[in-house]
């Protein structure tokens, strides 16, 4: 099963994507990152309020997807178009939810979304399956040991050796991701990324969603990482 990253396009046919930023004039830059987080839900009812700004020659029209810059927070947060969260929606997603959206377009508000999903994947696998490697903080090579597959047992013995590490400069990074029995999503986050199963791409592509980009993740600066992930199985992980 191949898996690919998705990504916020760099040019399509209308342009270069404009970008979208708190709107400042309404709520604090710092409100979402402070309200949404990679472990909470955002338990104001209120819409969030975002903006579309332009930053030099690009086109000031909106995509299904959005990239969020200034006053993202620091989470998974997709900013969706209501026909791209209506196929969202039907995708496989680690726990979520779907916060309502206003976006200003030069004083025009439009009604989107943003998907927050909430998902840590090394609580996610079956560490009898999984291989780890040790190397320099963000880099990795030299590898300074390549840990045997199943060596690091659990989640808490992970823990403990990545902050043993981490005070030498160095981190625990996957080379063999391997994801419980019960595991299957079609959207789930690695390192600040979005990646997506073959099947959500090729409903996207076919649904004309705009504004995204997808490589297969064996052609990214993640080639390096070999995912096992149960086939899809009936009903949502919740």
């Amino acid at each position: 099963m191949k898996l690919y990253l998705l990504n916020i396009t760099n040019e399509d046919k209308l342009g270069t994507p404009s970008i979208v930023v708190t709107d400042t004039n309404r709520v604090k830059e710092s409100l979402y990152q402070q309200s949404i987080t990679k472990f909470i839900f955002n338990k104001d009812n209120d819409k969030i309020k975002i903006k579309l700004v332009d930053i030099g020659g690009t086109s000031m029209q909106l995509r299904d997807y959005q990239k969020w810059s200034a006053g993202k927070p620091k989470a998974y947060v997709i900013v969706c178009s209501p026909k791209f969260k209506s196929i969202l929606e039907k995708q496989k997603l680690p726990p979520h939810k779907f916060y309502p959206a206003k976006i200003d377009v030069e004083g025009k508000t439009h009604n989107y979304f943003v998907l927050h999903y909430i998902q840590d994947y090394l609580q996610d696998i079956d560490y009898k399956k999984t291989q780890f490697i040790k190397a320099e903080i963000l880099e990795t090579e030299p590898i300074k040991k390549e840990f045997k597959i199943g060596e690091i047992k659990n989640y808490a013995e992970y823990q403990k050796l990545e902050q043993k590490a981490f005070k030498k400069d160095n981190w625990l990074y996957p080379t063999k991701l391997h994801f419980k029995d019960n595991i299957y999503y079609d959207i789930w986050g690695f390192q600040g990324t979005h990646i997506i199963s073959q099947k959500a791409k090729e409903i996207f592509e076919k649904e004309n969603i705009t504004g995204i980009e997808t490589k297969e993740l064996s052609k990214t600066e993640f080639s390096y990482l070999n995912i096992v992930m149960p086939p899809p199985f009936g009903g949502f992980n919740s």
